[in-house]
């Protein structure tokens, strides 16, 4: 890593090599022990050999560094519910003190492209291509910060889309915080050059640019929205967060209705950045479409109902009493010792009475993660007149981990461990390592933020006018 910086606790803080081996056994310990579907992605064996590796670290090390470390662990799970982030009181430091890259950006493969400039340099106009940042390539930089971003399986695309989100602040947990940063650029036009951009404070950026961060603020009021263009009535969904069960139904029946009576021939249904939320959307969604699905989940397991010892999570007497209720009330042990939870969707879904018989197209992005990557893998394997179309989503074919969680404070460090209990294990027909795949790929094109030219060549295709 680059020592550019300027001065910073962060960057500068060191722990010992047993303080930093402690941290990374308990990590390691309650992940084996709590984690809910630590091999679903990855092995034992690739745990325990990374294990090895960083285990090896002789001498004084940097949060910096203890930080991409056990980054780098949790990564190699492969599942995008695990997440690691640094204690309050240094985000808390970093956010107020520091000064961050003035740009955030759009990724197309390991091309960088700025999306939106807070800087005084007019040189870097929304869609001109980063080639380098302070002597570095952009692919190169890429490459390195990965591991911050997790994803379900071998999904690319979702660890791309949490780079695009929160480029400038892993930027500065990795390569440190510079008053200032040289770019080298290809600009919209083709022309190579060079400019130096002066960091910027976080509380600066959010209030020279109040309007633009206005733009990924969840309106309630727009959580379900629907619309008709010609033929074809247009469903959004935004998240599956906002509101209640039978709110979501009912706006679902109300985009039914009146597709039905405009006598739409084709849907789409937009769930583009949804992230998911509150189970069972997801099979009232799919009940608005033809579908041969009679069994959603293969089942829903935890490891271990209550943890061997809770001394290093948070809230742990409030976890403690949780976890004894939940295992009474949500769980029950088989014959095989497995912990599986009673069902409790499968009577969630719409009478067929409103469904959609015609044609239908699911938009999807690197940015759709859990119950909404659920919607889109049971409709691709049990939709009977869908098209995917898109971009691979972050969260996984073959379920996912979700539910209950413990955040886990490492003692020496203070670092906070999200880790799931839960394993939502889909029923679905193949064995797809990663994302939910589209059947038509279509990515945004960098710089035009305010034409969508995926849902534009939807409606344009000869596909949707069968």
């Amino acid at each position: 890593m680059q020592s550019h910086a300027q001065k910073s606790p962060w960057i500068d803080t060191t722990i010992d090599d047993s303080a930093f081996i402690e941290d990374l056994r308990i990590l390691s310990e309650y992940i084996d022990q709590n984690h809910g579907g630590t091999e679903q992605y990855t092995t034992r064996q690739e745990l325990e050999k990374l294990y090895r590796k960083l285990e090896t670290q002789d001498g004084e090390i940097s949060l910096r560094d203890a930080y991409y470390s056990f980054a780098q662990y949790v990564d190699a799970l492969k599942d995008g519910h695990t997440w690691i982030m640094p204690s309050q009181q240094h985000s808390e430091h970093l956010l107020h003190t520091c000064r961050f890259i003035p740009f955030t950006i759009e990724v197309t493969g390991t091309e960088i492209y700025v999306d939106e400039n807070f800087s005084n340099c007019h040189d870097l106009t929304s869609g001109t291509r980063i080639l380098e940042i302070d002597g570095l390539p952009t692919r190169e930089i890429v490459i390195q910060l990965l591991p911050y971003f997790t994803a379900d399986g071998k999904s690319l695309s979702g660890k791309l889309g949490g780079i695009e989100g929160q480029f400038w602040w892993y930027y500065g947990l990795h390569f440190g915080f510079p008053e200032s940063h040289t770019v080298r650029f290809a600009s919209v036009n083709g022309g190579i050059g060079e400019t130096k951009v002066v960091s910027v404070y976080m509380h600066d950026m959010i209030n020279d640019a109040s309007e633009i961060y206005c733009r990924y603020r969840t309106d309630p009021e727009e959580t379900v929205t629907h619309r008709i263009y010609k033929e074809t009535g247009i469903l959004n969904v935004s998240n599956f967060t906002e509101w209640s069960l039978s709110e979501y139904k009912k706006a679902f029946i109300a985009a039914l209705d009146d597709f039905h009576e405009a006598e739409c021939k084709r849907m789409i249904i937009d769930v583009r950045g949804n992230g998911g939320g509150k189970e069972g959307v997801e099979n009232l969604l799919l009940s608005c479409i033809a579908h041969t699905m009679y069994e959603k989940y293969d089942e829903v397991r935890i490891r271990n109902p209550i943890a061997p010892e809770y001394d290093h999570i948070k809230k742990r007497f409030y976890r403690k009493w949780e976890d004894r209720l939940y295992r009474a009330v949500e769980f029950r042990k088989n014959e095989e010792g497995e912990w599986l939870r009673r069902e409790r969707f499968n009577r969630t879904f719409m009478d067929p009475e409103h469904r959609f018989e015609g044609d239908v197209f699911i938009l999807i992005d690197r940015n759709v993660f859990s119950g909404a990557s659920e919607f889109a893998a049971l409709a691709a394997d049990y939709a009977t007149n869908c098209t995917l179309v898109g971009e691979e989503t972050c969260g996984g074919y073959q379920g996912h981990t979700s539910g209950y969680y413990y955040d886990l404070i490492l003692p020496n460090t203070g670092f906070i461990v999200h880790i799931p209990r839960i394993w939502f294990d889909l029923n679905v027909h193949r064995s797809d390592q990663g994302g939910v795949k589209p059947d038509i790929v279509l990515t945004k094109v960098p710089g035009l933020e305010d034409k969508d030219v995926v849902l534009e060549y939807i409606l344009s295709s000869p596909l949707t006018q069968r």
